[in-house]
């Protein structure tokens, strides 16, 4: 499971790391935040795409989350 998050100043810029995401796959679980089980070329493409996009002050971080670490996950509030 990879957990994408990201931090983006313009929102034309955000709305398309959104797209790009959703486009390969990966499910948003919060208005930054996108988790998706892709296979790995999948993914370079998508990291490519999403470098393409961002400006100077923008980040987007990846985590890999084990499935040992899933079970581990806890979820307060509105489940999505």
């Amino acid at each position: 499971m990879l957990v994408v998050c990201y931090d983006i100043q313009k929102t034309k810029i955000r709305t398309k790391v959104a797209d790009v995401l959703s486009d390969s796959g990966f499910f948003r679980v919060q208005k930054s935040v996108f988790e998706g089980d892709r296979p790995a070329k999948t993914v370079n493409r998508m990291k490519a795409d999403i470098k393409k996009l961002l400006g100077r002050e923008d980040q987007v971080r990846y985590y890999t989350i084990c499935n040992r670490c899933l079970l581990e996950v806890e979820i307060n509030g509105k489940e999505s």
